[in-house]
């Protein structure tokens, strides 16, 4: 991506202006974009495509005045890919800052496509012009919609207790330790506050 220069904006950058061409080479960016992240997340890795190494502007959803299901679908998935970027490249520092506000931001997005989504699927049945197909993708994809900011924010929460969980750990060693070289057997608070409701 970085060789062939997608991640420059086929519009702004390389003044291309055939539109299907443009359309391609931003949705080819994305797709790697989201490779990237995803591989990065499973592997615990930073992302090799950093935020501000790239300046490609979304697919275009509506051409000619139509809304084209898919890529609104797409366009929320890659914000949220976006913020997952960001998850990646900050859980090995362990700063968080702003990512609950941008996961609000994620949730207004994703129900703002929900939303066109389910206006283009009502508009296309008054029309008798929405395929079986169509309606099933429109109805996964307002699902899938729905589940992006929850799952942005499961995985903000995991990579909390990741970082501090060595913490925790090196606290609880100490812990252990004094308490042993005071001659004292070492106990867990967890059981003692149990002990200590009964």
């Amino acid at each position: 991506a970085q060789r062939v220069m997608l991640t420059r904006d086929p519009t702004s950058y390389h003044g291309i202006t055939d539109p299907t061409l443009v359309q391609s080479r931003r949705i080819l960016f994305w797709q790697i974009f989201q490779l990237d992240t995803l591989t990065s997340l499973h592997n615990n890795l930073p992302p090799l495509i950093k935020l501000d190494e790239f300046d490609t502007a979304l697919p275009v959803e509506v051409v000619q005045g139509q809304l084209n299901p898919s890529l609104c679908f797409l366009n929320a998935k890659y914000r949220f890919v976006l913020l997952l970027n960001e998850l990646c490249s900050q859980s090995k520092k362990g700063t968080f800052q702003g990512l609950k506000e941008r996961i609000v931001d994620l949730h207004a997005c994703c129900t703002g496509s929900a939303l066109s989504l389910n206006s283009y699927s009502q508009q296309q049945k008054e029309a008798n012009a929405l395929t079986p197909y169509e309606a099933k993708f429109i109805e996964w994809a307002v699902y899938m919609l729905n589940t992006f900011a929850d799952r942005a924010c499961l995985l903000l929460h995991l990579n909390i207790i990741k970082t501090s969980m060595p913490i925790l750990m090196r606290r609880h060693r100490l812990w252990q330790q004094e308490s042993s070289s005071r001659g004292m057997e070492p106990l867990d608070p967890i059981i003692m506050s149990r002990s200590e409701e009964r």
